[in-house]
């Protein structure tokens, strides 16, 4: 997972001096001509980096949570964790790195801040609706229950990176679109997916929600290690049969 988050921050591109970058203090992101040592090495002062900007919020229960400027640090990280039957809102006054929800159960979040990198993370939860009124254009979904995510306008929307997700939907509401997008809708299409290990790469392409499926062909994580099979929207191409045809 290290290596991973690694090889994606080395495509990442460097702060543009605008003041409103977050800033990570790595000794650099490419990881070209580095041994495995060193990659890994590297991945862990960056995850060294990502925990110092997140400020925890945790062990709630039944509780409403506002954050405003004025009551969370600018450009820090909210991480919410282990939280029951809360309602959260970011108010549209803030400016934040990331939004991290963790071990979270019938739990609402309601997303109007600005965030940085654009970017929710959300893992190991269950019963969870992200009501989505701001530029949020990555959403990192990982085994996880009954995630209802619904965004009001579409532009706002980029894509799902989603893996080992039961029962999960996205909604578009501009478009009256509401879609099972997890792995209940896809198992059912095709049984031969692999729940363990498949991850899909969700996007919205004309008039419906369309998933990659993504294999990783070497165990060890590198900038070309990644095959990419597409479903658009009905056709699923196997490893097997893109090697052969491909």
């Amino acid at each position: 997972r290290l290596l991973a988050m690694a090889s994606t921050t080395s495509s990442t591109p460097p702060p543009t001096g605008d003041g409103d970058s977050p800033q990570v203090n790595c000794v650099s992101n490419d990881l070209s001509g580095m041994s495995q040592a060193e990659k890994l090495e590297h991945a862990k002062n960056l995850q060294e980096s990502l925990e110092a900007q997140q400020k925890y919020i945790e062990d709630l229960e039944d509780q409403t949570i506002r954050f405003d400027s004025s009551t969370f640090e600018e450009k820090k990280t909210p991480h919410f964790r282990r939280l029951k039957r809360c309602k959260i809102v970011l108010d549209d006054s803030l400016k934040i790195t990331r939004i991290m929800m963790h071990r979270c159960e019938d739990c609402t979040i309601h997303v109007k801040a600005r965030v940085l990198t654009s970017t929710l993370e959300i893992w190991e939860s269950k019963k969870v609706t992200v009501d989505v009124r701001a530029p949020l254009k990555t959403i990192q979904a990982d085994e996880s229950q009954d995630v209802h995510v619904r965004y009001h306008r579409t532009e706002h929307f980029g894509a799902v990176v989603q893996a080992g997700m039961q029962r999960f939907t996205l909604e578009l509401a501009e478009e009256a679109v509401q879609q099972e997008v997890g792995l209940t809708a896809i198992t059912e299409k095709y049984p031969n997916c692999n729940p363990e290990t498949d991850q899909f790469y969700t996007r919205w392409i004309n008039v419906r929600f369309c998933s990659i499926l993504v294999f990783f062909r070497d165990s060890v994580v590198s900038n070309a290690s990644v095959l990419l099979c597409f479903r658009l929207p009905q056709i699923l191409i196997s490893q097997r049969t893109y090697r052969k045809n491909c």
